[in-house]
């Protein structure tokens, strides 16, 4: 079955995770199933899921995130796409 998003290491998510982990910044969590074709990352406090644009649904989204801010991001490189989530999960805890 042919996918119509980036799946594995072709997903931004991955790089992003640990271009954050090598920065020390502990609040992004990543969520990798199905051999990379559902990535997620997140934020425990503030409550927050962060999805590509372009990502289909999952039943993990409504049973895992359903109680989240869902938050879908265009595709960039990591570092832009890193900074955008530092902003909003920011945001989050100024909230």
């Amino acid at each position: 079955m042919a996918h119509t998003h980036p799946i594995g290491d072709d997903h931004p998510f991955p790089k992003v995770h640990a271009l954050a982990q090598a920065e020390g910044y502990d609040p992004l969590e990543i969520v990798n199933v199905y051999d990379g074709a559902l990535i997620r990352l997140f934020s425990r406090t503030p409550d927050v899921c962060f999805k590509l644009q372009g990502d289909p649904g999952s039943a993990m989204d409504r049973q895992r995130f359903d109680y989240s801010k869902h938050i879908f991001l265009d595709p960039d490189t990591p570092e832009a796409l890193l900074a955008t989530i530092k902003t909003h999960i920011a945001e989050g805890t100024d909230a």
